[in-house]
């Protein structure tokens, strides 16, 4: 296990009120980690970003110019590519920590040094983390509580803070605060919708007895009643009962055939909250073949991009020194999401490389592939020699 770095400052700080969880809604149900996970659609949103924004594989590369080759040297490309520590893997850790932004508004992870190498990243629980600020130069401080009671301050320098959307710029608040009642009311109508089923689904009707009924009697004919139609395993049966009554049906009302669609709404709702297409949540009103491709397209561009630049901005800075960013960048490979585009991106680039606007080692450097051999050349717009556009393409 790694040891923190004692570090003592002589300047002033204002401590960043720690982030509580507001849980109580109107609906009357708290909404926290816990609860929210349990709606279908939350549960859904939180796995389709952090499972993509785990599984994509982050490389270092180095910069040459316009041209960009991995460089699997050097400590940093095994801790951000496979293994960042000697209990978990690159996908295990982004995962947590992803969970931890989404459901907790931030997630943390302890940069463990050797003498300014980085050696190994630790997740840290958001719960044991409060950030402070210095009042002078605005950096962040972390402090971080243990199990004992003691607390240990860690520098910026050796935290990689990834943060939900920050009111003040210092904490996130997690998606699920901000939607706290949408999910709330998602999680009463899941309630609701398990307590008629359990009973039968609703009231098929009402009993009218012809004669007033004591105490007792009331209470066996309400037993051989709900032996006949109580709990959905006995629903539809016919009831046969020793009184003299009359049954009269009950018809569903406006409400009752609207909740379908007020639950759809509120997977919506928790859609709009995580800026999920409602399709990746198992929505699929809006879906077409047309319009699914340019859905997952929407999801990599306005989903998952904000995530992933955040992530490569926050690596870079804190496992590169300045001069190593210079020349080095560390940066998810999102090819894998974007294979159904591949055909429109080679269109794309044989136009732009067969005009005099883009070299093919520019066209390469946007795939992360190696420079070739006379790549730099710009092609005029009038240059149809044949080498040339074979060696373009």
């Amino acid at each position: 296990m790694f040891e923190f770095v004692n570090r003592f400052f002589k300047k002033s700080f204002s401590v960043a009120e720690p982030f509580h969880f507001h849980p109580h809604t109107s609906s009357g149900l708290a909404v926290d980690p816990h609860s929210a996970m349990r709606v279908p659609a939350v549960n859904a949103a939180v796995r389709v970003i952090a499972e993509s924004v785990a599984s994509l594989p982050v490389n270092v590369l180095k910069l040459n110019g316009d041209s960009k080759t991995v460089d699997r040297d050097g400590p940093v490309f095994r801790l951000v590519h496979s293994e960042p520590n000697d209990f978990q893997s690159s996908y295990e850790l982004r995962l947590q920590v992803q969970v931890d932004t989404l459901l907790r508004g931030n997630g943390y992870i302890y940069v463990n040094r050797a003498g300014g190498v980085p050696l190994e990243l630790i997740r840290l629980p958001p719960s044991t983390v409060t950030t402070n600020y210095d009042v002078v130069t605005g950096e962040p401080v972390y402090s971080v509580h243990d199990a004992a009671g003691g607390t240990r301050t860690v520098p910026h320098t050796d935290m990689i803070h990834i943060r939900a959307v920050s009111v003040d710029g210092i904490v996130g608040t997690a998606p699920i605060q901000h939607a706290r009642e949408a999910i709330g009311l998602a999680l009463a109508m899941e309630q609701h919708a398990s307590s008629l089923m359990g009973k039968g689904a609703r009231p098929g009707g009402i009993l009218k007895l012809k004669s007033r009924l004591d105490d007792k009697t009331r209470e066996r004919f309400k037993e051989q009643w709900q032996q006949f139609v109580g709990g959905s395993a006995n629903s539809g049966r016919t009831a046969v009962l020793d009184f003299d009554a009359d049954f009269t049906p009950l018809t569903f009302s406006s409400v009752d055939l609207q909740f379908t669609e007020l639950r759809k709404f509120q997977i919506e709702e928790i859609s709009r909250a995580f800026r999920v297409p409602p399709h990746l949540l198992s929505e699929m009103g809006r879906a077409t073949w047309g319009n699914s491709a340019e859905m997952n397209r929407w999801f990599l561009d306005s989903t998952l991009m904000p995530w992933l630049l955040q992530w490569q901005g926050v690596l870079n800075r804190i496992l590169f020194t300045p001069a190593e960013r210079a020349t080095h960048s560390i940066e998810f490979d999102t090819s894998a999401l974007t294979r159904a585009n591949l055909q429109a991106r080679t269109e794309a680039y044989s136009a732009a490389v067969g005009g005099p606007w883009m070299t093919p080692n520019e066209a390469r450097a946007l795939e992360n592939k190696p420079p070739i051999d006379g790549g730099d050349r710009l092609i005029a717009a009038n240059d149809d020699s044949p080498s040339e556009r074979t060696r373009a393409a």
